[in-house]
Parts: C-alpha cells; sequence; structure tokens
C-alpha cells in the first residue's frame, strides 16, 4: 500500500510538472506571448503591462523586472524554481499575487464542488437502487443509456444547458 501511495505521489508530480511544462511552451508559441522577436524589440506583455502610455524606459524596466529580456532557459528554469516553491505569481488583472486571488475563490468553489458531490452521489443512488431493482428489464436500460449519455455530453454544454433551464425556470440570470 505504501509503495502504491509513494508511486502515486511520484507520478502526480511528473504529472504537474510536464503540464507547467506545456504551459510554459504554449506561452512561447502563441502569438503575442515571450516567443522568438527581433533584436531590440520590446515583448508585447510588457507593453501590455506598461500600458498605453508607458514610454519605452517603462516598457523596459517591466520587461527586466519579468525577466523576459533573458533567454528562453533561463526564463524556464526561473519559472519552475518559483513554481516549486510555491510562487504562482502575479495577477495583472487582479492586481494581486495570484496566490490570494486563489485562496479568495477557494471557498466558493469547494462549495460548488461539495454540492455537486453531492448531487451526484444521491442521484447515482437512486438511478443504481432503480437499475437494481428493474434488472435485465426496461427499467434497467433506460439509466443506462442515461449515464452513458451523461458521461458522452462534454461538461460544458451540461453547464449551459443548466444555465438556460435555471435562467427559464428562475428568470435570475448573471450579468
Amino acid at each position: 500500500m505504501g509503495r502504491y501511495v509513494a508511486r502515486r505521489l511520484v507520478w502526480g508530480v511528473v504529472t504537474m510538472f510536464l503540464v507547467a511544462s506545456a504551459v510554459f511552451v504554449i506561452y512561447f508559441v502563441v502569438p503575442g506571448g515571450g516567443g522568438e522577436r527581433e533584436e531590440g524589440e520590446i515583448s508585447p506583455v510588457a507593453v501590455l503591462i506598461a500600458g498605453r502610455r508607458a514610454t519605452q524606459g517603462d516598457m523596459r524596466r517591466v520587461e527586466q523586472g519579468l525577466s523576459l529580456d533573458k533567454p528562453v532557459l533561463v526564463q524556464y528554469r526561473n519559472y519552475i524554481t518559483a513554481l516549486a516553491k510555491g510562487d504562482l505569481g502575479f495577477s495583472y488583472a487582479f492586481g494581486a499575487p495570484v496566490r490570494d486571488v486563489v485562496m479568495q475563490a477557494l471557498p466558493a468553489s469547494a462549495s460548488i464542488a461539495f454540492g455537486a458531490s453531492l448531487l451526484w452521489l444521491l442521484g447515482g443512488l437512486a438511478i443504481g437502487v432503480a437499475s437494481a431493482r428493474n434488472r435485465s428489464r426496461w427499467g434497467d436500460r433506460i439509466p443506462e443509456v442515461m449515464a452513458l449519455a451523461a458521461l458522452s455530453v462534454p461538461a460544458f454544454v451540461i453547464a449551459l444547458v443548466g444555465l438556460m433551464f435555471f435562467y427559464r425556470v428562475t428568470g435570475i440570470y448573471a450579468r
């Protein structure tokens, strides 16, 4: 049992490393990211963060502060090192460290996840009991088909249908 847990933890760390590396690579491949640019050209990210009224010097300072003027491998090392230390960076959209933004949203996200899990558990139990009572008959096939359909539909489609249903029933919508 201990070896199983250790193996799962190691694979979890490997998976997180691969995902972080993929995110870094995608950042450099996407137009407007930190990828290849001409010598002396300012990073589009630095331009975006510095703002419209920023001077060339302001943009250069932002670029240096974010280490966007360094080689890609140095940026990658800094990125992985910061992630390993638990530094998720700074959100310029919220004007706060990402860790603070995540921690602020965590209670609401956890309550939604708990509520959804409870609904899925209760629904699954009800369908399982109904299916067991009608074994090898039509009452067993209907829940089977419903479960297969629910697993086949992408989550965003279910979410959109749920939002539409919620709006139709209550008339409340988010702005």
